[in-house]
């Protein structure tokens, strides 16, 4: 019997499927975490992307931004969770 797919793979593999990635960012320790796949999306390799939140904002498409940005902050002052939808901006400017 084959053995059944690790919970990140499936997440893996879901994400694949609807392009999107996932990010955690814990604020108190400056830790970053990305999936695999974020990278990507906006074309970039490994390789060109550093994995700092400033990096990461500039991937954001400028009409995005500061909402972006806004959205966070309150989340952070209000202590709830922090869920968005943004555009990103491709490796090649394209958005």
């Amino acid at each position: 019997m084959p053995e059944a797919p690790r919970p990140l793979d499936r997440l893996n593999f879901a994400l694949d499927a609807a392009a999107i990635g996932l990010w955690d960012w814990d604020i108190t320790t400056g830790g970053l975490w990305w999936s695999d796949n974020l990278v990507a999306i906006p074309g970039l390799s490994p390789d060109d992307f550093d994995g700092t939140f400033e990096r990461f904002l500039s991937f954001i498409h400028a009409d995005d931004r500061r909402g972006f940005l806004e959205t966070m902050e309150r989340a952070i002052r209000q202590d709830n969770e922090f869920v968005i939808d943004f555009r990103v901006i491709g490796a090649d400017g394209a958005d």
